[in-house]
């Protein structure tokens, strides 16, 4: 029998569409009483279904990221679980990472809170005091008539002006043009006793000190 070309194209269309559509299972008959026949069977996909149906993406194959957060999470859960020497590896990589030893011992420990308690006193010590009367760069002299020592007060202590000279050059330095006793304050001998010593002016260069030689001298 002839077969126009239309009927031809027809006929295979329909033939293709059938063939992506099926999906169906098939079963391959048995003896039931043959307890050796094992039941085989398979499910037949078209093309068309079998994109529909079938995932052809593999998720479980992908490798997933992780952060350093979800690291210290777990880390913190199982703490106490890790073994002692898994956290000295950890310390030891760390240290040896950070440039520094493996064990710092208490010696170092104790020198180091030493030294930052010694700088915290020097800046303690540095700290200018004053007299609730009069201010530092004063001269101050006794109204005792008999005693004629002449004193710098500096962070409110009374500095002993040794000789003439080193008197002359301080008031040359603090530019006074007053006369001596006009800027020289006078005041009762107890109440320079009532003053600490500070560490006395023997030279020009002893004029000017920091406050924390004078506010710890004991001499």
């Amino acid at each position: 029998m002839a077969v126009n070309k239309n009927t031809y194209n027809t006929l295979r269309e329909e033939f293709i569409q059938s063939s992506n559509n099926i999906s169906k299972e098939i079963t391959p008959t048995n003896n039931i009483n043959d307890p050796n026949d094992i039941t085989l069977s398979k499910t037949v996909y078209g093309k068309t279904n079998a994109k529909k149906i079938l995932d052809e993406e593999f998720t479980e194959f992908l490798l997933q990221t992780k952060n350093y957060k979800e690291f210290f999470d777990l880390y913190d859960s199982f703490f106490y679980d890790i073994p002692k020497s898994t956290h000295e590896s950890f310390i030891h990589e760390s240290k040896n990472y950070l440039g520094y030893p493996f064990s710092v011992g208490k010696g170092e420990i104790v020198k180091e809170l030493e030294e930052q308690l010694n700088n915290l006193q020097q800046q303690i010590d540095s700290i200018e005091r004053h007299h609730p009367l009069i201010p530092n760069g004063s001269v101050l002299g006794s109204r005792d008539l008999y005693d004629n020592r002449k004193y710098l007060l500096q962070s409110n202590r009374k500095r002993l002006i040794k000789d003439t000279e080193i008197f002359y050059l301080i008031k040359t330095r603090f530019k006074i043009t007053k006369s001596n006793n006009e800027f020289i304050i006078f005041i009762p001998g107890n109440g320079l006793n009532e003053i600490l010593d500070g560490p006395p002016i023997t030279t020009p260069d002893e004029i000017f000190v920091g406050n924390d030689i004078i506010n710890t001298y004991y001499g």
